[in-house]
């Protein structure tokens, strides 16, 4: 087991949550049922916790009821999906992955879906279909790009494991940018909160940055979170995990040298947002409240993950790790 009862996570970011929490939590557990996504083999599969409509509420807290039912609908479907990658065996068969990521990219992109199709395949139709009501097809394409890099990443987890190999930290951190699927919730960012940043400012290189550095806290957040449950799995696709191989740490090591690549990151994302915000034609309204959206999914993935149950076996990880209101030293 990893633990780290010592250090502490920094987040200088307040929390919040949306006044539709509960609602949206109840709508995520009957879409769910509607499409049998919670249906899984064996046991783990049987007790498996549904909280996802929980984060979807930390992480959009302004958006109103409707558009928050499609990201806690979006986060339940992307969490499930990787469930059923882990318990079925899918995730370790790249061959199989791609045959199933072509088809829903297509159904995401606009086919019809099958009666034969899965019912994966089917409830990410539904998402599209409500997703395109809300906003215009040039944002689903873009939101369809991200999740293909999501996919090509899952699709280089796999080729490691069926091939037994251990990513190098730098190669891991690279591909961690995808695997987590986070570009694609923050794409989401425009249909939750109506934020439509001009292609010059999206493309901006601080505002790229600004969202690699969020991406970054997020998937190092959730990996230290994560590790036992990953180790569990017998997957290596964890900070932790890459980190204590490469270097030759202990358990505690290395969690704690994941908790300081972690912190750097918050740091970075601090002085990249001050500057930005600060100075430049890039500095407006608009940018301000995307940024705001950055932090506020930062701290929801801290804050969710702190309680969620999916999490419980890992909790030697992250007991202690609290939120300081201090720059670490």
């Amino acid at each position: 087991m990893y633990s780290c009862n010592t250090q502490e996570l920094w987040y200088p970011f307040r929390p919040e949550n949306s006044p539709h929490a509960s609602a949206v939590h109840r709508g995520s557990l009957d879409w769910i049922k509607k499409f049998d996504l919670n249906n899984r083999s064996g046991s783990r599969g049987a007790a498996r916790p549904i909280e996802f409509g929980l984060l979807a509420a930390r992480a959009y807290p302004r958006a109103e009821r409707e558009r928050l039912q499609i990201a806690a609908d979006w986060l339940s479907w992307l969490f499930l999906m990787d469930d059923e990658c882990d318990e079925t065996g899918i995730g370790n068969d790249p061959e199989l992955l791609m045959r199933i990521h072509e088809r829903l990219l297509a159904v995401l992109r606009g086919a019809s879906p099958a009666a034969a199709d899965h019912r994966l395949v089917r409830s990410l139709h539904d998402l599209a279909t409500r997703m395109i009501e809300c906003e215009s097809p040039a944002w689903l394409s873009r939101f369809a790009g991200a999740v293909e890099e999501y996919f090509a990443a899952s699709r280089w987890e796999a080729r490691n494991r069926q091939h037994g190999v251990i990513p190098s930290v730098s190669d891991y951190q690279a591909m961690r940018m995808h695997s987590g699927a986070v570009f694609a919730c923050f794409e989401l960012i425009q249909l939750t909160d109506r934020i439509t940043l001009p292609a010059e400012v999206r493309q901006h290189a601080g505002v790229q940055r600004l969202m690699l550095l969020a991406n970054s806290v997020i998937c190092w957040c959730n990996d230290i979170f994560s590790v036992n449950k990953e180790s569990g799995h017998r997957d290596v696709h964890n900070l932790v995990i890459v980190l204590q191989h490469e270097r030759r740490l202990s358990n505690d090591e290395a969690v704690r040298e994941a908790v300081a690549v972690h912190d750097q990151a918050v740091r970075a994302f601090v002085e990249q947002a001050a500057a930005l915000e600060g100075s430049g034609p890039e500095a407006d309204a608009e940018l301000s409240r995307y940024v705001d959206c950055l932090r506020c999914w930062m701290r929801a993935n801290l804050d969710w993950s702190s309680t969620a149950l999916r999490y419980r076996q890992a909790r030697a990880v992250s007991a202690g790790m609290l939120a300081s209101p201090a720059a670490p030293t």
